[in-house]
């Protein structure tokens, strides 16, 4: 389900005093596939992006395809795209409501015309996509498990539809470290599974380690859009934009300014610490 976004353009509050120009012309297409990071400073657009990109409103100018059909509000046909696109809001957690994890999960299938026992199994599978054990999760209150065990229910929530497209907007804010390697490392069984993947976040860190792709916004409009290593490696670029560095970024810096630079711009944390090995044998 390959994604085509063709000058798109959205504007708040059109036509009155408060009217605000979210995105501007934007042209932006992601391959069956693809773990897509999106980064730019609060206000650029990510988020007025992501909920275009799911259908969930309908652009000023310009139009949104998945897979070769144009979705938005309104379009009698747009309930199929819901099916295969999963959107996690930040902190999805405040949105479980059920009394039981199983009841939370499966409440995306409720108009699914799915026997109990085909509901039960897409829940067991979302569960265990998720690293949450059935059995011992199925009956206990959402409301009452930690931070990373309610986010990953949440997530599960999302995939129990199987989504060919997973969009999140900055999903491991607030998360404890332990919880969003464990979150990380889920998103990239997806991908490897095929689930093309789009994601919102601040935290380039995870972004370089994770991520192929990178997409940035500056005031609606899309300014770079290239691999994740030649985006979050310019260290330039990104002071410029006022977007921060990876701490890796920020360690090479360091070692440049010391007369001591590394002959290759490392990515990771794991490069860096071949480079440092590299460079003192």
């Amino acid at each position: 389900m390959p994604i085509d976004v063709k000058e798109l353009s959205f504007t708040y509050a059109q036509g009155s005093p408060y009217e605000v120009r979210a995105l501007s012309h934007l042209d932006l297409s992601i391959a069956d596939g693809e773990f897509v990071g999106i980064i730019g400073k609060t206000g650029c657009g990510k988020s007025t992006l992501i909920q275009l990109i799911a259908g969930l409103m309908k652009p000023t100018s310009g139009t949104v395809s998945i897979d070769g059909e144009v979705f938005y509000p309104g379009k009698t046909d747009r309930s199929s795209l819901s099916k295969r696109i999963g959107v996690l809001f930040q902190y999805p957690e405040i949105q479980l409501f059920e009394n039981t994890v199983e009841k939370d999960v499966s409440f995306a299938l409720k108009h699914a015309s799915l026997s109990s026992s085909e509901v039960k199994e897409k829940v067991h599978w979302a569960l265990n996509a998720v690293g949450l054990d059935f059995d011992k999760f199925k009956d206990l209150s959402p409301l009452g498990l930690s931070g990373g065990e309610k986010r990953r229910v949440a997530v599960a929530g999302v995939l129990v539809t199987k989504p060919e497209i997973l969009i999140l907007d900055e999903p491991i804010a607030g998360l404890d470290p332990k919880s969003q390697d464990g979150f990380l490392k889920l998103l990239d069984n997806l991908n490897a599974d095929g689930t093309t993947i789009i994601m919102i976040s601040h935290n380039l860190d995870a972004l370089a380690e994770h991520t192929k792709r990178t997409v940035v916004l500056e005031d609606g409009i899309l300014i770079r859009d290239a691999s994740t290593r030649e985006v979050l490696t310019d260290t330039i670029f990104l002071k410029e934009h006022g977007l921060g560095m990876t701490q890796v970024g920020r360690i090479s810096d360091g070692l440049k300014n010391c007369n001591l630079p590394l002959p290759e711009l490392p990515l990771t944390m794991r490069e860096l610490c071949s480079a440092l090995l590299k460079v003192s044998a």
